[in-house]
């Protein structure tokens, strides 16, 4: 008997090195078409072409200076910034290279993951694929800028696998390895902060340290397992290091940008956005359409917009509430989707706030996933008909594939700035920031003319952008016209009168055009 147990072991161990290769086979083939891509002037400037602290490699100063508030991002994230420019020099492919192994290991523990936690090895496979491949994803495997992203999502799975293998024999050792892969992963990206919340989630399923039971008699609900406050108990740590983490991105925004002020974004449109959003991301999930990067933030929400969102939340939720001891799998996860997000819906903004991010899903969909592998398998499972069930299993097939297809056809919109941006607009036109970011990618790559198109179109909403005045100055000043220059120029000073770089060109005109003493004077 323990020899044929044995024997279906290895069987079953086999199958998982086919599922593991695929999910490489899977990952690798779509996205290797990223290590011919560039730079994006958006935060990838800011972050590694332009930083300086970056562009040094590590150093013991450069150290010291991820580590305080003078560096925007997260410490682990500047430092794998620094530590590929050691290795690999400031070539975009080498960066792209580390997001696609972070994003292709990402995967694999997820799959292992879930797997060891579950018993369920097929259920568990599906989740990982959709997590490979889904379009979503895209924005934060092939953004350099985002890196911290799959960095944190590394942390992320390890916290839970160390945490599972916690669970399994609870002593302080292991306990205390939980808290330092997850305080590595605040060190990538301080949204992991809700990871405490999504670790009590899984100790009622699939761990089941902690079941509801209903009585018989007098449909009384207990809980039984390991006591409730044990495991709030065990969370307290983590909090503790999520709050610190936390306050100290608060401390840190104002050195870098601004919060955005109530009077620009009221709490009531930022609650509303937040409880639409999440609708919203649940239909790019479905329809993964007209993917893009930077949505605008809404200026006003229809109220009947945020009722009919506030009815589907609570709709929803109280059927999965309903399912629970049936099918605790979708309370679980649909949990784990409304509580990963919290960070990113906006009720806290600063700079450049979007409705909403690809990015921002990266971790959140993992629930969606779940509750979508387990349902289907479940709704196959009840199925008589074996004609009804192959129908069912090629279906999904046939939208994983669609799936596939549809991520290799965004990563390609990523190319470069240029093509991305203006993918973009055919259907965002009104996106000024992707506008301004275009006209500056046509600036650089030495087509002013192109550029003005753009440029014009921002200062056409926005005039009082020195920004744009000053980009609509270097157009001109390419195309050798510096009449139109000095005019922009002297437009961006009077919108911002310390523009250091409107002088100083300012200055070569003038000399250039022999008005020295306006030279001397500018």
């Amino acid at each position: 008997m323990e020899k044929r147990l044995a024997i279906y072991k290895c069987i079953i161990d086999r199958y998982d090195i086919v599922r593991y290769f695929i999910i490489a086979l899977v990952v690798l083939s779509a996205y290797f078409q990223i290590l011919n891509h560039g730079f994006i002037n958006l935060d990838d400037t800011l972050q590694v072409t332009s930083n300086k602290n970056v562009l040094s490699g590590i150093t013991w100063k450069n150290l010291i200076w991820s580590f305080n508030f003078m560096s925007p991002c997260s410490p682990l994230t500047w430092l794998t910034y620094a530590g590929t420019i050691d290795l690999f020099g400031q070539n975009p492919r080498s960066f792209h290279l580390i997001s696609l192994i972070l994003h292709l290991a990402n995967s694999i523990l997820l799959f292992y993951t879930l797997k060891k936690m579950t018993g369920a090895h097929w259920k568990s496979f599906i989740v990982a694929i959709l997590f490979a491949i889904h379009p979503i994803n895209v924005e934060s495997v092939v953004w350099i800028a985002e890196v911290n992203n799959v960095l944190s999502g590394l942390f992320f799975m390890l916290t839970l696998i160390t945490y599972h293998i916690y669970t399994q024999k609870p002593d302080y050792k292991r306990y205390l390895l939980v808290i330092l892969i997850f305080e590595l992963g605040l060190l990538s990206k301080q949204v992991l902060m809700t990871q405490p919340f999504i670790l009590l989630l899984l100790d009622f399923w699939p761990l089941q340290r902690i079941q509801i039971e209903k009585l018989k008699n007098n449909n009384v609900i207990r809980l039984v397992g390991v006591p409730i406050k044990r495991l709030i108990l065990e969370k307290i740590p983590l909090l503790i290091l999520s709050f610190i983490s936390f306050s100290l991105l608060l401390l840190t925004i104002p050195k870098h940008t601004t919060f955005t002020p109530l009077s620009y974004t009221p709490i009531s449109l930022r609650i509303a956005n937040a409880l639409i959003s999440y609708l919203k991301y649940l239909g790019k999930l479905f329809w993964p359409y007209n993917l893009g990067v930077l949505y605008p933030y809404p200026k006003a929400i229809p109220l009947w917009e945020t009722i009919v969102a506030v009815i589907c939340l609570i709709v929803i939720t109280v059927m999965v509430l309903r399912l629970f001891q049936l099918r605790p799998y979708l309370l679980i996860g649909w949990l784990w989707f409304l509580g990963a997000l919290v960070p990113f819906l906006g009720i806290v903004q600063s700079g450049l706030w979007p409705e909403m991010a690809d990015r921002y899903a990266y971790i959140p969909f993992i629930g969606i996933f779940i509750t979508l592998s387990w349902g289907f398998s479940d709704l196959v499972s009840i199925i008589r008909m074996r004609m009804i069930k192959n129908a069912v299993n090629v279906i999904i097939g046939i939208i994983i594939c669609i799936l596939y297809v549809s991520t290799w056809v965004q990563i390609g919109y990523w190319k470069d700035s240029i093509t991305l941006y203006e993918h973009i607009l055919k259907f965002n036109p009104n996106n000024l920031a992707i506008h301004g970011n275009l006209g500056a990618a046509f600036l650089e790559r030495g087509e002013p003319g192109k550029a003005i198109l753009h440029l014009n179109e921002v200062l056409r909403m926005t005039p009082d952008s020195a920004t744009t005045c000053f980009d609509l100055g270097v157009a001109y000043y390419q195309l050798k016209d510096y009449q139109k220059a000095l005019v922009y120029f002297r437009q961006a000073l009077l919108i911002n009168p310390n523009d250091i770089e409107s002088y100083n060109i300012i200055v070569n005109i003038q000399a250039a055009m022999g008005k020295t003493n306006d030279a001397i004077k500018y």
